[in-house]
């Protein structure tokens, strides 16, 4: 909502009311490969992704610095920063959606649980700032059985979310 930006130091985690640009938390980096990639303040969560852990989507609070319970349960694809992707939560549901190893995914932090798209053979994707919408790209790979006319595509994400039995929390 840009209320607050998210920036990281040496050995921890800002968090910075943009209207006043006063420190509203600081938080221990939990690793030194940790990079944060989304921040929702409304559900006390962020998410890093991490490279030095299996590079995997980690969640954390915010007023604790401590790992959500379940951040392990579901298996999104890797993070890795040198292929691009992104994570962002809907500001209406609190569910994280992002885009990683070719795929788009929706993740409830709360129990674990996640949805993939097929392979989309892209590295690029985008929620909209109201999460009404989630766009991803498309194009085609050698590996591709059937070939698509490269571009971007939409989906609701309400539609998402009834699709893979996420429910608004």
């Amino acid at each position: 909502d840009g209320k607050a930006l998210m920036t990281v130091l040496k050995n921890e985690v800002i968090v910075r009311d943009t209207r006043t640009w006063k420190k509203q938390a600081e938080i221990p980096r939990p690793t030194k490969s940790a990079f944060p990639l989304a921040l929702n303040e409304n559900s006390d969560a962020y998410v890093y992704g991490d490279s030095a852990d299996n590079h995997s989507f980690i969640s954390v609070r915010i007023s604790t610095g401590e790992l959500f319970p379940n951040q392990k349960f579901g298996k999104l694809p890797q993070w890795n920063p040198s292929e691009g992707g992104f994570a962002a939560f809907d500001p209406q549901s609190g569910l994280v959606f992002g885009h990683s190893g070719g795929r788009l995914w929706v993740w409830n932090i709360q129990d674990g649980k996640t949805c993939m798209s097929p392979v989309l053979y892209s590295e690029s994707g985008a929620l909209s700032s109201d999460g009404s919408m989630l766009a991803g790209g498309l194009d085609n790979s050698i590996f591709a059985t059937d070939k698509v006319k490269p571009g971007v595509v939409f989906w609701h994400t309400s539609s998402i979310r009834k699709a893979c039995g996420m429910q608004a929390q």
